[in-house]
């Protein structure tokens, strides 16, 4: 219970900006999805694939400049999907490798003392921040970045750390590794 409170919550800390939470939702979804095939959870599939349907949907309208927003409600439900398919099909390596992103933006927000900042506008529409207080702000600092660039390299970032997962995953059923 503990882990669907706090992937929940970590989902809607990292959240900000147009595309990200959807983006970032609907990589990891997919990946894990993968994973839980691999591994024969047909429930945990079955979650994750249809979570990954309604984000990719939802993200054609979530895209920069969007139209719609997912908000507070739609954050806390991916992670609260996710950590509940993560629990449903025993595949705790794999969704840890693949939420390490929200799990170390969790942390700078903690160290930050959950001072909300997504940086600080500059005149030709792109962001900086003199501090790192959250994940994608290591892409925004004292060096400014488009939003759409910044989103990009956080999925980019995610991408990585799901393609860890999938990789664990292959690893691990072909070696007959502990799931």
């Amino acid at each position: 219970m503990i882990g669907v409170a706090f992937l929940a919550n970590s989902v809607n800390i990292y959240a900000g900006f147009n595309g990200l939470e959807a983006g970032l939702g609907l990589i990891t979804s997919t990946c894990l999805g993968i994973c839980a095939s691999l591994y024969g959870s047909v429930e945990s599939t079955l979650i994750l694939f249809t979570l990954a349907g309604s984000l990719l949907a939802f993200l054609k309208f979530n895209i920069y400049p969007a139209k719609i927003f997912i908000g507070n409600s739609g954050t806390y439900l991916i992670g609260a999907v996710i950590a509940s398919a993560i629990i449903v099909g025993t595949i705790k390596t794999v969704g840890l490798i693949a939420c390490a992103p929200y799990i170390i933006n969790a942390c700078l927000r903690l160290l930050g003392g959950l001072k909300w900042t997504v940086g600080n506008l500059t005149a030709d529409g792109k962001v900086v921040c003199d501090k790192v207080t959250a994940l994608w702000g290591v892409f925004m600092y004292k060096k400014p970045i488009s939003e759409k660039a910044l989103v990009l390299r956080c999925w980019l970032l995610q991408l990585v750390f799901g393609l860890l997962a999938v990789l664990y995953a292959l690893l691990a059923t072909y070696n007959g590794w502990f799931l």
